[in-house]
């Protein structure tokens, strides 16, 4: 049996994965019960590991992890329905800068919009929401590989 990859188990949990310009990876989780369930019987059928299950009223997740020395001051976005957030980062030694920050609520969908940073720590944006509302946020954190994972999460 060939080893398990994290790109195996993205596939087989129904996710795509896109490299951007900078060449980080995104990955965009399924919507929905059905699909994680799909996926994880998938899984097990070939010998993956499942992933944990998301109810179908859990909004969906995007994720990308960013490296220092690829797309340092350029424009970042990940948006998922009902909201987006935009930053630039950059980097000094293990000190990472998130900074031009802001977290959108686009959709009158009851959810908030909110940012989430994995650094050896990790920290969160303000909520956004209603609809329509923007927060500003900047981060100065260390991180001794010189990345973090950017999320967009709703609740």
């Amino acid at each position: 049996m060939p080893p398990v990859t994290q790109a195996r188990l993205l596939q087989a949990a129904g996710t795509s994965r896109t490299a951007t310009t900078e060449g980080v990876w995104t990955n965009r989780l399924p919507k929905t019960r059905a699909a994680l369930v799909a996926a994880a019987g998938a899984a097990m059928a070939t010998g993956l590991a499942a992933a944990p299950a998301q109810s179908a009223e859990e909004p969906p997740t995007l994720f990308a992890t960013y490296r220092c020395g690829q797309g340092e001051g350029n424009q970042q976005k990940l948006a998922v329905t009902g909201g987006h957030i935009e930053f630039r980062f950059k980097c000094s030694g293990t000190t990472v800068t998130v900074y031009d920050a802001t977290v959108h609520d686009t959709k009158a969908d009851g959810w908030c919009v909110y940012a989430q940073g994995t650094f050896n720590s990790t920290v969160e944006s303000n909520r956004a929401c209603p609809k329509g509302d923007i927060d500003s946020f900047d981060w100065r954190e260390t991180d001794s590989n010189r990345q973090f994972t950017m999320r967009l999460l709703k609740d």
